[in-house]
This record gives C-alpha cells, sequence and structure tokens, in this order.
C-alpha cells in the first residue's frame, strides 16, 4: 500500500507550512525590534554578549539583526531566495544560541529542555538543504530553485 504522505503534493505542502512557521517567526521577531533598534541592542543583545566577542563587532550585528529577522523572514515566507534565507536563519539562531545558552544556560531561563532557538535552527537548517518546495517564488525565478531537494 503507497503511503498517501509521501506524495509530493504532501511533501510541497509540508515544506510550506514549515517555511511559513519559521519564516513568521523571523518577520514578528524582527518586527517587534524595529520600534527601539538602540533599546534592543544595549539592553538586550549586547548584555549576553559573548566575553570573547569584541564589541566592535557585537554593536553592528545587533543593530543589522532585527532587519536581517526581517528581511529572511519575508524572504522565507514567499519562498524567494529561500536556501539563502534559510541559511542566514541558521547562522542567526546559531548565534542567538551561544549568546543564549552562555549567559542564561542551555534552557535560556525558560522552562524547558533547552532553548527554542537550538530547535527551530536545525528547521532553519533542513530547509537551506531540502530548499522550498514548489509552492514558492523560486521555481517561478530560478532554474532547479524549488524541487524540494531535487535542483
Amino acid at each position: 500500500m503507497r503511503n498517501p504522505f509521501n506524495h509530493p503534493a504532501m511533501v510541497d505542502i509540508s515544506l510550506l507550512l514549515a517555511r511559513c512557521g519559521l519564516g513568521l517567526y523571523m518577520l514578528v521577531a524582527g518586527w517587534g525590534k524595529l520600534n527601539d533598534v538602540p533599546g534592543f541592542v544595549q539592553n538586550g543583545f549586547l548584555p549576553m554578549k559573548p566575553g570573547w566577542l569584541p564589541e566592535s563587532i557585537a554593536t553592528p550585528y545587533g543593530y543589522a539583526l532585527p532587519f536581517a529577522e526581517l528581511i529572511c523572514g519575508l524572504a522565507l515566507v514567499l519562498g524567494l531566495f529561500t536556501r539563502i534565507s534559510a541559511g542566514l536563519i541558521t547562522l542567526m539562531l546559531l548565534s542567538i544560541a551561544i549568546a543564549v545558552v552562555g549567559s542564561k544556560g542551555i534552557t535560556g531561563g525558560a522552562p524547558g529542555p533547552f532553548h527554542h532557538s537550538l530547535v527551530l535552527m536545525t528547521l532553519a537548517f533542513l530547509l537551506s538543504i531540502v530548499g522550498p518546495g514548489r509552492l514558492a517564488l523560486d521555481p517561478l525565478y530560478f532554474t532547479g530553485g524549488g524541487g524540494g531537494g531535487k535542483s
């Protein structure tokens, strides 16, 4: 008997849902920081900076982070430049995980087994490898941009 969940349409729908979930999360995270970017950098970002990271590198990254979250999140929802966006999100979430785990421990100060950025990072990495699927803008604009890993 054939597995109905292995149908190409189900794979495309699954990739769409994964892209939209992660993309909306990043979009909202970036949007929420735009109201007060200097406040976010000074009060939220720099206090969690690892001691080995120079402030001359951390500060510009902190100012760029909300815009990068917003742009990459939107691109992921649309399925445009998906592999690049998902790769950048993977790196952003890795940097957030390093900062949070380094300053607050593996749970990030919240109840649970570990900080959510670690889980979301694996989803972003998966999307950067597999691609957006056919329900995205990438296949419309780029040859081999979306076939769910069939580039």
